[in-house]
C-alpha cells in the first residue's frame, strides 16, 4: 500500500495544476478514494493526527464537488494512476 501511495504522490507532485497546500489534500483524498486507505493508516503514514486528516479530506471532498477545475485535475491524476496500475501486474 505504501508503494501505491508513493506512486500517487509522484503523480500529484508532477501535476502542474496542483500547487501549494492542495498537494497534500489531493493526495489524502485520492488515497482514501482510489486506494481505500483508512484514516488510521494515513495518520501513521503521514505522521499526523487522524482527526486532522479526516477533517482535511472531508473539507476537500465538499470543495471538490463544487469545482469543475478540481474535478478535471482529479480526473487526470486518477486516469494516469489507473494506467500505471494496469501495466504493473
Amino acid at each position: 500500500m505504501t508503494q501505491k501511495i508513493e506512486r500517487l504522490k509522484e503523480l500529484v507532485d508532477s501535476s502542474p495544476l496542483v500547487i501549494g497546500e492542495y498537494k497534500t489534500k489531493v493526495l489524502l483524498y485520492l488515497s482514501v478514494v482510489l486506494l481505500g486507505c483508512n484514516f488510521g493508516f494515513l495518520a501513521k503514514h503521514f505522521k499526523k493526527e487522524e482527526e486532522k486528516i479526516r477533517n482535511s479530506v472531508t473539507a476537500f471532498a465538499i470543495r471538490f464537488k463544487k469545482s469543475r477545475k478540481i474535478q478535471g485535475v482529479m480526473f487526470r491524476i486518477t486516469r494516469d494512476f489507473n494506467k500505471q496500475q494496469s501495466f504493473n501486474f
